[in-house]
């Protein structure tokens, strides 16, 4: 097996390639350092222990098809020929036969998938280059959403970072691509699972939507206050807003219900009457007057 590795700068200086996260580039470098002669890993899971890689990153290079993923575990690089060109007596073939014959190399040397049905065509029984496009590409219609990823137990795994990026929030830069993991880490501290995390990235966006915003900052305020309430899984959101709602509608019928009811004080009924002012002054004798008089002369 060739014991050196090229890349090619049409792939890893391009936009596509650059505007993902500096871990997910690593990845793919260390992938394509680690690959046999055909691009083909059968150890990605140790290369990501080794490097620190996330699950993210590898989702992240599946999502944007730099590399595939089978059934078995193994991996490829998508534009494995592009990057190198192993001279013949130096060529050893890969192991993986199975997930070989899976693949058909395009127009421009790259590896596409074959549709189902198809994948009994071997790339070493065909010659590269010349396998026809139009009858073996895969129908747009029929591809997978962008929004998630299919593991090997056939469980489909939410990925916010597509769904962010095909929904109308804008292009997925490395800023925001940060900031989606950062939050997924947020909620794995309180108690969250990687999955669960990612199906509420999910949730917070589709309740944006529903509300016809596609910023960003609407969506961090969603999860700040989902995270303040320590929700950590999308049933737990559910039953909140269950609540919210049972409570909104209790708090309602309670204000339709409760009349305030106060007593008039005696002086503003209508049937109340006015005690009687008594000007009269005191009586006193003569005498009495006489002397105050006297004393008021003195």
């Amino acid at each position: 097996m060739a014991q050196r590795r090229m890349f090619s700068k049409t792939i890893v200086s391009s936009d596509l390639f650059l505007d993902m996260p500096k871990s997910t580039q690593a990845l793919y470098f260390h992938l394509n350092m680690n690959a046999d002669d055909d691009g083909f890993i059968g150890s990605s899971k140790m290369i990501m222990r080794m490097i620190g890689a996330s699950d993210d990153d590898m989702r992240l290079l599946l999502a944007k098809k730099f590399v595939f993923e089978f059934d078995s575990g193994v991996v490829v690089v998508k534009d494995w020929r592009i990057h190198n060109q192993i001279r013949k007596d130096r060529h050893k073939q890969t192991i993986y036969t199975d997930e070989f014959q899976q693949l058909q190399a395009v127009e421009n040397n790259s590896y596409e998938r074959l549709p189902v049905g198809c994948q009994e065509v071997a790339l070493g029984k065909v010659r590269l280059g010349k396998v026809s496009l139009g009858k073996s590409r895969l129908d747009k219609d029929n591809e997978e959403p962008k929004n998630i990823v299919v593991d090997d137990e056939s469980q489909t795994i939410a990925n916010p970072f597509s769904f962010y990026e095909t929904n109308g929030f804008g292009m997925l830069t490395p800023f925001y691509q940060e900031k989606i993991g950062l939050w997924i880490d947020d909620f794995k501290l309180i108690g969250s699972t990687e999955d669960e995390a990612k199906f509420i990235l999910i949730k917070a966006m589709e309740v944006s939507l529903m509300n016809n915003v596609r910023k960003w900052v609407y969506v961090e305020s969603i999860l700040k206050n989902w995270e303040q309430k320590k929700l950590s899984t999308v049933e737990m959101i559910d039953a909140d807003e269950l609540s919210n709602k049972a409570s909104n509608q209790s708090n309602k019928q309670y204000k339709k219900n409760s009349v305030r009811t106060e007593t008039l004080p005696e002086w503003a009924k209508d049937e109340y009457e006015a005690p009687p002012v008594k000007n009269e002054l005191p009586k006193i004798s003569d005498e009495e007057f006489l002397r105050e008089m006297s004393a008021y002369d003195e």
